[in-house]
């Protein structure tokens, strides 16, 4: 219930969420990478999907991009990587999203 009604509201142009009240805005690739995450909710997105649904299947051996990015968003949203209450790493493996704090999607 919480993952349909999390990717219903953040098919949007206006690319923000709403953390502790603030709104948090993101770059299109990044809000990108959030969808696909939210979109496997619970399971871990391996660094060669992130690649390949974000950038396209001519990036899928480029970790770099992953990481980079992985680390902004966690800077916009607050997220330390050691005590995550979002986007868990699975070492060499990729990316979960699973929030243990209350995250708010919205559209423009």
């Amino acid at each position: 219930m919480l993952r349909s009604s999390l990717l219903s509201s953040i098919t949007s142009i206006d690319e923000w969420v709403a953390l502790s009240g603030q709104r948090v805005r993101f770059t299109p690739k990044q809000f990108s990478m959030l969808k696909v995450l939210v979109r496997y909710y619970g399971q871990v997105v391996t660094f060669k999907e992130l690649l390949e649904e974000v950038w396209g299947p001519e990036y899928t051996d480029d970790r770099t991009y992953i990481k980079v990015f992985i680390n902004r968003i966690r800077t916009k949203i607050h997220d330390d990587p050691v005590t995550s209450k979002y986007i868990w790493t699975h070492r060499g493996l990729g990316y979960m999203f699973r929030p243990t704090a209350t995250i708010r999607w919205y559209n423009g």
